[in-house]
Formats: structure tokens, sequence, C-alpha cells
């Protein structure tokens, strides 16, 4: 297979054209996400500006989710990764470092960092949860 496209450009070059496909990715898959979300849910957010401020409505809620997912993970994580390795490399299975499977010592030192981090997130969540805003940010 023949290398990427991109493959011969510099450092600080890759890194705005990843920046620039990273936001595209993010707002073009955000919108669609929108659209899914009022055609699933009935939730107007394309039109209607208040429709993501009624949170008491498991509707809006549900649509929430279905945006930040479909916009935030996917669109702005998996598929310019997917998209940049394409492009910097041509192999993306090698360039990911996803062509072999793990040392078991890796995984156990995955899942040590995840059990490790939980009470750091739960010290965050109260913290949060104490903070008193003033007026115009609550």
């Amino acid at each position: 297979m023949t290398p990427g496209i991109l493959s011969g450009f510099p450092a600080w070059r890759k890194i705005l054209i990843g920046t620039g496909i990273a936001l595209i990715s993010f707002f073009i898959f955000t919108v669609g996400a929108a659209g899914l979300a009022s055609f699933i849910y009935g939730v107007e957010v394309l039109t209607d500006e208040t429709a993501l401020q009624r949170l008491d409505q498991p509707a809006v809620i549900a649509a929430l989710k279905l945006i930040q997912v479909i916009g935030g993970e996917i669109g702005l994580f998996i598929v310019p990764s997917l998209l940049l390795a394409w492009l910097f490399s041509g192999k993306v299975a090698a360039y990911l470092s996803l062509s072999g499977a793990g040392r078991p010592a890796q995984y156990g030192i995955v899942c040590l960092l995840l059990l490790a981090t939980i009470p750091l997130v739960n010290f965050l969540v109260e913290w949060n949860g104490g903070l008193t805003l003033p007026g115009s940010l609550a």
C-alpha cells in the first residue's frame, strides 16, 4: 500500500490539518445528530433555540444524549482519528497501533488506572456540587 496522501507534510501542518478536520467533523456530526434527534424525539433543535432548555422533559434529555454521543464522541474523536490515520499513513490499524493484541500487563494497568480514577472523579463531582455561582452563571 502506498503511504498516506499527507505523509510528507511537516508536523505543524499536520497539526493544523488535524485540528481543521476534527472541527469540521464535529460540526457535521453535531448538525446531523441534531437533525436525527428532531426526527426521533420530536425536539426541534435546529429551529427552536429554546428547545434544549426544557430539561424537565425526558425527550430533551434523550436528544441531548444522542447529540453528545454522535457529535462529541463519534464526530470529534473516532472519525477524525481514522481519517487522519488514513491520510498520514495509509495503514490505519498500524498507524493507530491496533494491529495486534496488547500484552496482559497492559490490560491490567488499564484496569488499575480506571479503578484508581474513580475516587478522583467522585471528588470532582462533590467539589463542583459545592460551588456557589453568581446569579448570572447559575
